[in-house]
């Protein structure tokens, strides 16, 4: 009997808890950035929100935004001036923009173990770049990434990723970034889109 009951005290808490989990992801989130497609690749800056450990996927509201947002005219100046300051950090599905990260001056992300914990702690200003413009970013960088070569290694948990991070790293010849989230992000919502159109449904715009 004792038994039977905490058991079932257990359940009720556990019960408990993911009810409060629930009430706050879907009645107390809420966001400080504009949640209308953009037309204009924009700057801002901002500060991290202050985690434990980063639970979801990467996005514009792991940040706080600091002061006025900065519209850029001229995307492709921009990006041939300060494109290499910046790293793609996730995207926006609402904005449909694609938001990368400068970090605060000094700081290499790559030393850190897990690349997307990096931008997101040291994150100083955000660019988000819409859909309709990264053509003109394509065209601007397109000879000066001719050379690279993109090879993708997927691995599961605790399985040695990190030390093979680090010795690419340790190499001339060779860059190498330990769970960029983006590509988890782009992920999800293709994995959403074809589960909306299975259903009948619009797809839905939230990340």
């Amino acid at each position: 009997m004792d038994i039977i009951l905490a058991a079932s005290a257990v359940i009720a808490a556990l019960t408990l808890a993911l009810a409060c989990y629930v009430v706050s992801r879907t009645t107390t989130h809420s966001s400080s950035w504009p949640k209308l497609k953009q037309s204009r690749a924009y700057k801002q800056k901002m500060t991290p929100k202050k985690r434990k450990r980063q639970l979801y996927l990467n996005s514009l509201d792991d940040f706080n935004p600091v002061g006025e947002m900065t519209t850029i005219s001229d995307v492709a100046g921009f990006f041939s001036r300060r494109g290499n300051e910046f790293s793609v950090y996730s995207i926006d599905w609402e904005q449909e923009v694609v938001v990368l990260i400068r970090p605060v001056d000094g700081v290499d992300l790559k030393v850190h173990p897990f690349y997307r914990e990096a931008q997101r702690r040291n994150a100083a200003e955000v660019l988000c770049v819409p859909f309709e413009q990264l053509h003109e970013v394509v065209s601007t960088i397109a000879d000066e990434v001719a050379h690279v070569q993109e090879i993708f290694i997927f691995f599961t948990g605790r399985c040695g990723s990190t030390l093979l991070t680090r010795l690419v790293e340790a190499t001339s010849v060779a860059q190498a970034v330990n769970e960029p989230d983006v590509f988890s992000v782009i992920s999800m919502g293709v994995h959403r889109l074809k589960r909306s159109g299975e259903r009948g449904q619009t797809p839905s715009r939230h990340r």
